[in-house]
């Protein structure tokens, strides 16, 4: 289970977290495109961390 104190997000199958790092670029229309890191919560999971857009994750409560 995650600690209550660090928001979660379900991406795929996983429980994730975010490590407050992200990166952003110009796209087209002067927009920007943002893209978040996270990692696994539960440890068993793995160590990974991979890049993802926002919207790809969905908010556990």
């Amino acid at each position: 289970m995650s600690d209550d104190k660090v928001e979660t997000y379900v991406l795929g199958d996983t429980e994730v977290k975010k490590t407050g790092r992200t990166a952003e670029r110009a796209a087209p229309g002067g927009k920007t495109l943002v893209l978040v890191e996270v990692t696994p919560v539960d440890k068993d999971v793995g160590t990974w961390l991979k890049w993802v857009t926002p919207g790809s994750l969905f908010t556990i409560k």
